[in-house]
C-alpha cells in the first residue's frame, strides 16, 4: 500500500491505495481516505537529536519532532503545531482543524497510517539488506529523511536476523 495524493477543484488530498491485478492490468484500490495535503515550506535547521540512547520508538518519535522542528513546527506540550495543523505524536494523529490531514515533508507524507508504519515497524527479516531498504522505504513514505550515520543508528536499533533451524 502507499499514499497517492489526487487534485480535486484546486486542493489537494491524501488516499491510502493498493494495486491490484485484473484482467485488464492494474487497478488502484482506495483503503483509506487520509486528510488534505498541507506542504509547510522549509525552515531553519534544527540540531540533530541524539537517538543513541532511545529505544527504537522513542528514536523514530525525536526524528519525526526534528523533521517537524525543520519545517517550522513549534513544539507543544502534546505534541507539535503550525498553521492549523497539529500532530500528536502519542496518540499518532494529524490533523488540520481537528480533520485527517497529510504533512507533505521531503519525499513523503506524514500522516496517521505513515506515523503508525515508523512507530511500529518490526525489523524482523533473513537479509539485511532487505529490512534496512524496508526500513528507509517507511521513514520517507512518512516524510522523514535523516542522514546516513542516523539511519545506520537507527537502523541497529531494530534489525534482528530470524534465527535458522
Amino acid at each position: 500500500m502507499f499514499v497517492r495524493v489526487k487534485n480535486i477543484k484546486g486542493n489537494r488530498y491524501a488516499y491510502l491505495v493498493e494495486n491490484t491485478w485484473q484482467p485488464k492490468g492494474s487497478r488502484q484500490t482506495v483503503k483509506a481516505y487520509l486528510g488534505k495535503v498541507l506542504k509547510p515550506e522549509m525552515a531553519a535547521l534544527t540540531p540533530m537529536p541524539d537517538i543513541s540512547s532511545h529505544s527504537f520508538p522513542d528514536a523514530v518519535l525525536a526524528l519525526t519532532g526534528w523533521t517537524l522542528a525543520n519545517h517550522g513546527f513549534q513544539t507543544l506540550p502534546d505534541g507539535y503545531a503550525k498553521d492549523h495543523v497539529h500532530v500528536s505524536l502519542a496518540t499518532k494523529a494529524v490533523r488540520h482543524k481537528q480533520r485527517n490531514a497529510a504533512v507533505e515533508m521531503n519525499e513523503g507524507y506524514l500522516c496517521d497510517h505513515t506515523l503508525t508504519q515508523a512507530l511500529n515497524f518490526v525489523g524482523e527479516g533473513t537479509r539485511e539488506e532487505e529490512v534496512g531498504q524496508r526500513l528507509a522505504n517507511t521513514l520517507l513514505e512518512a516524510g522523514i529523511s535523516v542522514p546516513q550515520e542516523t539511519f545506520v543508528m537507527l537502523f541497529n536499533k531494530i534489525f534482528k536476523p530470524l534465527q535458522e533451524s
